[in-house]
């Protein structure tokens, strides 16, 4: 079994993406926020741009995957999934984000939901690069991300993408489970 942590913003929080069965530790969490989206390289984003709600509008793999074990596969995982159903980030003018995400285990034929977090840290973004900062089992953290934005006539979207040398660093897996294949996971949430 492994165990899949969405934490773009690391207190055990992504898109983020694949943990290991063991206990989350801090390796894991710094691992899980230090992805690259290749998609908006060079990006200029200002951080007046992050503040506000951003709920998750969709999650896609490289690969069609049956998380729901229904004998059906598809590249988006929130229809394999209710899982995360919930994660959003919260960014605020002060430099603070909130996030929910949500975790996984994966068996070898199927995924279980182990329930969500809520996590608050501290943020600041220069070029695309979002940087935040948190205190993690009584150390202070600082851990960074690459991050896109876009928008088109129904909203503004903040994207991020989790690669499979990032997987590779923080997941024991043993091979042959349902999402041993992926090699990217693509993440976009929606401003409100």
């Amino acid at each position: 079994m492994k165990k899949i942590a969405l934490n773009l913003l690391s207190l055990a929080v992504a898109t983020t993406l694949f943990v290991g069965c063991s206990t989350d530790t801090l390796t894991e969490e710094n691992s899980s926020l230090n992805a690259t989206a290749t998609v908006f390289e060079g990006q200029d984003i200002q951080q007046n741009q992050l503040v506000g709600t951003w709920i998750i509008e969709s999650m896609t793999s490289n690969i069609a995957v049956d998380l729901d074990a229904n004998g059906s596969s598809s590249v988006d995982l929130l229809t394999e999934t209710t899982c995360f159903d919930g994660m959003y980030f919260d960014f605020n003018a002060e430099g603070i984000v909130e996030t929910e995400q949500g975790r996984i285990s994966i068996l070898e034929d199927r995924v279980e939901c182990d329930g969500s977090g809520v996590y608050t840290a501290g943020y600041e973004v220069s070029g695309n690069t979002l940087s935040v900062t948190a205190e993690i089992n009584g150390q202070t953290v600082t851990l960074t991300k690459t991050i896109g934005l876009s928008s088109d006539a129904s909203g503004e979207y903040l994207h991020v993408a989790i690669e499979d040398y990032e997987v590779e660093q923080i997941v024991s897996d043993p091979g042959n489970t349902v999402a041993s294949d992926i090699e990217r996971i693509e993440i976009v949430y929606k401003k409100q």
